[in-house]
């Protein structure tokens, strides 16, 4: 039997022959990649760690009001956006994705509705983005349809998918499941390997197996030996028989591995893979969870830039300046977590109602610029009336001041 290592030159030397060229991505080569298990296995883990986020609108500029930010807030009360940011991150697996919005008799936003994709093109003639249904047309308008665009660039309108560096990897991978059907048709039951020198001539190479072909009577590949290792073959020994049974699916996992890495690394920002428990440190498996972390807040930054073009369409009919709000997509708090941070905020406070305490107990005043500023209360809730010091010490914990 072949020496494995040869094996695996002459597999790697068929599927370089039998790799098909690749074409435009168009949108059913972005489903079929999407449909892949490790591919939507990586997109679902983005996915969900997206969705646990919060979402709120935020002030963008110190001189917002409550009162303005609250009535900004409350024109999408109804909206349940958990439940579209999934569809949003559909634009970056297919460059762009449209939703209707959906307005109540208010000018309240109700909802967003999600377009197929399939039903939503650029005309490139009139410049325009278009809804078809069979022969029916519509145009998107900013009024009426939220567009979110992966990557626009002026000389790619229509965005870019994720797919689009890791499209050539997915291909390679889907051709190993094929790839053996398609040596047999070309190479038969058996298949002859020569092993040559990678300094050798091409012309003498190629004479070589010319004439091994005719004395075997078949298809001949020629695979490189490199020189100075274990493999310094002579003539007779460098000529190999290999039946297809010899290509044995441990190589093919192999190799189909080395691109499944590579897939999953474009999609989640990594230079490992989704095996952290069985592959690396824990030093790398941290790496790794903070390379996927940044994906995360990209897809976050993604979210709230297209959401951006939600409130200034809304602030057209509302007349407030869109440049003012933004949407902030949020880890969800932890109550226990902010109970511990309440806490010590409390004893914080206390350390220092005390510590103006004992400068009143030593003759010490403070003024109430001083306490305000201590404390963090507002100078409107403080005077300079006269106070019993172990009153306004054992009252501390029954106040709640804010900032």
């Amino acid at each position: 039997m072949a020496d494995k290592k040869l094996i695996e030159s002459a597999v790697i030397k068929l599927f370089n022959e039998a790799r098909q060229e690749t074409g435009e991505l168009d949108r059913d080569a972005i489903k079929r990649i999407a449909k892949d298990i490790d591919i939507n296995s990586a997109l679902n883990k983005i996915e969900r760690s997206v969705s646990g986020r919060e979402i709120f609108v935020r002030a963008a500029r110190k001189n917002v009001s409550d009162t303005e930010l609250e009535k900004v807030d409350a024109i999408f009360a109804d909206v349940k956006f958990n439940r579209l940011l999934n569809y949003i991150l559909k634009a970056r697996i297919f460059g762009n994705y449209a939703f209707e919005i959906i307005y109540n008799e208010d000018y309240t936003v109700d909802t967003l509705v999600p377009i197929p994709n399939e039903c939503v093109d650029y005309n490139d003639k009139d410049k325009r983005w278009e809804i078809k249904i069979g022969n029916a047309k519509q145009e998107i308008t900013y009024e009426k349809f939220l567009l979110c665009i992966h990557k626009w660039l002026p000389n790619k309108v229509i965005g870019e998918s994720i797919f689009e560096p890791c499209n050539i990897s997915f291909l390679d991978k889907e051709l190993f499941t094929d790839m053996l059907r398609g040596i047999a048709k070309k190479y038969g039951d058996v298949i002859v390997v020569v092993g040559h020198d990678p300094d050798e001539d091409e012309k003498d190479t190629k004479e070589r197996a010319e004439s091994i072909k005719k004395a075997k009577g078949g298809n001949v590949i020629s695979v490189p030996i490199e020189r100075g290792g274990a493999y310094q073959p002579t003539l007779q020994d460098s000529v190999h028989m290999i039946k297809l049974s010899d290509l044995d699916p441990e190589i093919y996992t192999t190799l189909a591995d080395r691109e499944k890495t590579k897939l999953i690394q474009n999609i989640l920002g990594s230079t490992l893979t989704m095996d952290v428990g069985r592959t690396g440190t824990q030093a790398l498996g941290t790496v790794h969870m903070e390379a996927e972390e940044q994906v995360v807040e990209e897809c976050c930054s993604f979210i709230s830039d297209s959401l951006q073009n939600l409130l200034k369409t809304v602030a057209e009919l509302w007349g407030f300046n869109h440049k003012d709000y933004y949407f902030s997509l949020e880890k969800k708090r932890d109550k226990k977590a902010d109970l511990e941070v309440e806490e010590k905020e409390e004893n914080i406070t206390q350390t220092k109602i005390n510590n103006i305490s004992t400068l009143a107990q030593s003759g010490i005043k403070v003024s109430v610029d001083f306490v305000s500023e201590y404390l963090g209360i507002d100078k409107k809730h403080l005077s300079e009336a006269p106070v019993n010091v172990v009153e306004f010490a054992r009252g501390a914990n029954t106040r709640k001041y804010t900032r």
